[in-house]
């Protein structure tokens, strides 16, 4: 059983999702805590064994961003699923190098939370996750944009899908516009030109172990490779 805890200073959002997680779609999840008070939160993480942290990071005083820095400083692996009303604190996460495990901008379809989590209590996402980091490290990615971010959860949304190929730019896109309450165009462009700046920087050496020649394929023909790459280790 998975052990969540919610932290947010709206009490009406802390009961609907309360009663969205505690309801039988979710049977495996146990819920520890409820707060509205990061500081509290923190002390009670430190000192229990969470898998899941649903954080608001728009609070007063002590706000997620500064939680979330404090955590990854500590041992504590639980994953982190961010929420926020105000788009500024997702560019200050990008921005301090915070990697989480979601993040949404509210108001979001609940239906995308409960997909994650029953995803985490059944399946190895977050093996798929962590390897489709520990592949994009061996180029030299720009973390601090929003890009990157939307590649992740680009080569994420293929594997989940069965997808050895990237379908239709467009398709894929829109799940994850839908996901981070977005225009797939952005969605698009942010990613093309994440791998834009990324070619600038990787070496020769490191173009020609995946892609056999020293030059950048397109962006669909670089999550291929990354897909095939995948494929072959999970």
């Amino acid at each position: 059983m998975l052990k969540i805890v919610i932290i947010d200073d709206n009490y009406e959002y802390i009961e609907s999702l309360f009663n969205i997680i505690a309801s039988n779609k979710l049977k495996k999840f146990e819920i520890l805590g409820i707060f509205s008070d990061g500081k509290k939160a923190l002390d009670y993480i430190l000192t229990e064994n969470i898998d899941v942290i649903l954080l608001d990071l728009n609070m007063p005083n002590f706000n997620g961003i500064e939680m979330i820095e404090k955590l990854q400083n500590s041992d504590i692996k639980s994953k982190i699923i961010t929420m926020t009303a105000d788009s500024s604190f997702m560019i200050k996460l990008i921005q301090k190098n915070l990697i989480v495990y979601r993040s949404f901008i509210k108001p979001f379809d609940i239906k995308h939370l409960i997909y994650i989590l029953n995803e985490l209590e059944t399946s190895s996402s977050s093996t798929i996750r962590d390897s489709i980091i520990n592949l994009l490290n061996n180029f030299h990615f720009n973390k601090n944009t929003i890009g990157y971010l939307y590649i992740i959860d680009c080569l994420e949304l293929c594997i989940k899908n069965n997808y050895h190929a990237m379908p239709k730019s467009k398709a894929i896109y829109e799940k994850i516009a839908n996901i981070h309450n977005n225009n797939y165009l952005k969605i698009g462009w942010n990613i093309d030109k994440s791998i834009k700046a990324m070619n600038r920087f990787t070496t020769d050496e490191i173009k020609n172990k995946f892609f056999q020649n020293d030059k950048m394929p397109s962006t669909k023909s670089f999550i291929n490779c990354m897909l095939n790459n995948l494929y072959s280790k999970i």
